[in-house]
């Protein structure tokens, strides 16, 4: 081809792609899919209406049944104690004698499961069955064993209650792909439906940061996902139709997707996590892409031999073309065609007159599907984007200061012997280093905010957990020691002092994405360190502004290594609030004071000065600004500092922490009275 004829091709196409006739097709496709959509929808709605309506009416007629009177009894005492259950895990009840009071509820399921394995074994079911409600009733055993411990110790039941909780999983997980190898179809079709709406309410859950249930747990369920792959792939191959096949495959790609991003998530490598993602969503592009692309090509030939057959019956005026303009066009061309409007027909008018119409209709429909997929991403990020859960530890204490424990080692004495000397005696085992306590501190207050049961905070949840988020910016060098090091050391130490329910890996979350915390379910605060610039926008000022304000927020300053960020931080404060002059923190303030007294400020090098700086609004710290590396005393070999220095700054770090979680709650709980 010349360059004239690839420039002339090129110079149509444009013309075609931005003419009014293209947004007509967009604006086609969207409204004929939106029409195939809710065809397909409202006829699967009204047939699973009317299976739900004769599966209930057929079920009730079976329980209605004499012999079927104690299965009846069962089923509604599992309603009522699942209510019961929710209740209790919920920590709606403070009170000792009202926790017992509810054994007497959870006390029959001991009775209805012993009955069911009398039933069992009395009537002889099969080893299947017996195995399998065997599995059932190990539920409400653990539970019932669970709540016992509960009454009387929180961190035994919590122990018991996981590990009891990990065994059920794992039993049921096996169950669920014995049914899916060994079943039939209809119970195969059956669990993947169940098995897909569940994926995607705890994917929407882990994506939001909301999830109940531990990160262990969420691992299996997901894993599940391949082997139900597996099976479907494996179904498919026996079917004879390649088309099956691979559309059976290409839908597989979505739950293998989501398990290589959750488990590089579950291991910590960022890094994976990210390339996964983006391969994935990739991929996702273009296997849709092709099938949208095969189906257009599919139906617009399926509309060429119905206008043949339709011609060949005398029923429509047909101009039929060669061979050679049908591989580029249209091969019956229907007289009267600028009327056409149906995308898939190759002769629609805004497929143009030319020899150049299956090109015009596989650009436009790959314009479309683009479109489409985009806005597709954009609703689905939203879900899980543009609303996050930050949901502080459940439980209660007292702002106090916590008593010292003192430490001694304890070391035997040990022989080191050559394995070569000709001396024979037995000598002794090496002993371990074995850690005394010289001073027990026994508290006499959990450490804490508020009236609850266990350490943690009044307005928090079970699901909740103290967080380390870091704060992403441009300009500088933010991730500075970011993740498995100083974050992390802090986190675990923080939850070794206090006891709260802290999470197993540290964050980072840009300004940005700090408007997709409510109110009321914000960060109680973000750490924030570099050594370089700090360059914000207006708007990113402005929604830091407001995170700060009206979501109660806190910013933890770290100065990373260089006085220009000392000037830096303070140059956005001073955006922030141009009317609030930053103060030195005193060594008496509640900051400094609670859970750990500290003496003097601890720092690795003072880049900013010796100083702590704070800025007060409406008698609270929205921002504390620690000067000298305090980051590089929680990584690991603590930047060279003494044993004492990093001790304090390990305290120091737990203090803020609990300072801005401490006062995030005393805001909820004025918040709620004002309700």
């Amino acid at each position: 081809m010349s360059p004239n004829a690839k420039e002339s091709t090129f110079r149509d196409l444009f013309r075609t792609l931005t003419s009014w006739q293209f947004y007509t097709l967009i604006g086609s496709l969207i409204v004929n899919g939106s029409k195939l959509l809710w065809k397909f929808l409202s006829a699967k709605g009204r047939k699973s209406f009317k299976w739900s309506k004769a599966y209930a009416i057929n079920f009730w007629s079976y329980l209605s049944q004499p012999e079927n009177k104690f299965l009846k009894l069962t089923l509604g005492y599992c309603l009522v104690w699942l209510l019961f259950f929710w209740i209790w895990t919920s920590n709606w009840i403070s009170w000792t004698w009202l926790h017992w009071t509810l054994l007497i509820v959870f006390l029959p399921s001991w009775y209805f499961s012993t009955v069911w394995l009398l039933r069992a074994f009395r009537n002889k079911w099969d080893l299947t069955a017996t195995l399998r409600l065997g599995s059932l009733v190990l539920i409400p055993f653990f539970q019932m064993l669970t709540f016992i411990l509960d009454g009387f110790t929180y961190e035994a039941a919590k122990i018991f209650g996981g590990t009891t909780f990990a065994i059920v999983s794992i039993l049921w997980a096996a169950w669920f792909c014995w049914d899916m190898t060994m079943g039939s179809f209809r119970l195969r079709k059956n669990l993947t439906i169940g098995y897909t709406i569940v994926w995607c309410w705890l994917w929407y859950l882990w994506s939001t940061n909301t999830a109940l249930f531990p990160e262990l747990f969420l691992f299996l369920f997901f894993s599940l996902s391949i082997y139900l792959a597996y099976c479907w792939i494996d179904m498919a191959r026996h079917w004879d139709d390649n088309i099956r096949l691979r559309a059976v495959a290409s839908v597989c790609i979505l739950p293998v997707w989501q398990w290589l991003v959750f488990t590089t998530h579950f291991l910590g490598w960022g890094e994976a996590r990210a390339i996964t993602a983006g391969g994935g969503l990739a991929a996702v592009f273009l296997v849709g892409l092709g099938w949208t692309v095969w189906y257009v090509d599919r139906r617009a030939w399926e509309l060429q031999r119905a206008r043949f057959y339709s011609a060949a019956e005398g029923k429509s005026d047909v101009d039929f073309t060669g061979p050679l303009s049908a591989m580029s066009g249209s091969a019956a061309i229907l007289q009267g065609g600028d009327e056409i409007w149906d995308p898939f027909d190759l002769d629609a008018r805004y497929y143009g007159n030319g020899e150049k119409k299956k090109l015009n209709q596989s650009l436009s429909t790959i314009a479309a599907y683009s479109i489409l997929f985009f806005l597709l991403f954009l609703i689905l990020t939203s879900l899980s984007g543009c609303m996050e859960l930050y949901e502080m530890p459940a439980g209660g204490g007292e702002q106090k200061q916590v008593q010292q424990v003192v430490v001694q080692k304890v070391i035997k004495k040990k022989f080191v012997i050559n394995p070569f000397s000709a001396v024979l005696f037995n000598p002794p085992p090496i002993d371990k280093v074995k850690l005394q306590l010289t001073e027990l501190t026994k508290h006499a207050y959990t450490v804490g905010y508020g009236k609850g049961k266990g350490a943690g905070f009044s307005g928090g949840t079970n699901r909740g957990m103290v967080r380390f988020i870091r704060l992403e910016y441009n300009g500088g060098d933010w991730d500075q020691d970011f993740g498995v090091g100083a974050d992390l050391n802090l986190l675990l130490e923080y939850h070794v002092r206090t006891s709260h329910k802290t999470a197993k890996k540290t964050e980072s979350r840009k300004v940005m994405q700090l408007k997709n915390f409510p109110i009321g379910k914000s960060p109680p605060m973000v750490y924030m360190t570099g050594q370089g610039n700090i360059s914000l926008s207006n708007k990113e000022v402005e929604i830091l502004r407001e995170y700060l304000i009206d979501k109660h927020g806190m910013i933890f300053a770290d100065n990373g290594g260089s006085g220009r960020w000392h000037g830096q931080f303070f140059n956005v404060m001073k955006r922030l609030f141009p009317r609030v002059r930053p103060i030195k923190v005193p060594l008496d303030h509640e900051v400094h004071q609670i859970p750990y007294i500290i003496p003097f400020l601890p720092y690795v090098a003072p880049h900013g000065g010796k100083d702590a700086f704070g800025w007060v609004v409406d008698s609270r710290l929205v921002a504390y600004y620690h000067p000298g590396d305090i980051g590089d005393a929680w990584a690991d070999g603590h930047a060279g500092v003494t044993p004492e220095i990093s001790e304090l700054c390990y305290q120091l770090g737990t203090n803020v922490i609990f300072y801005a979680h401490a006062e995030y709650n005393k805001w909820l709980d004025r918040q709620n009275k004002k309700k």
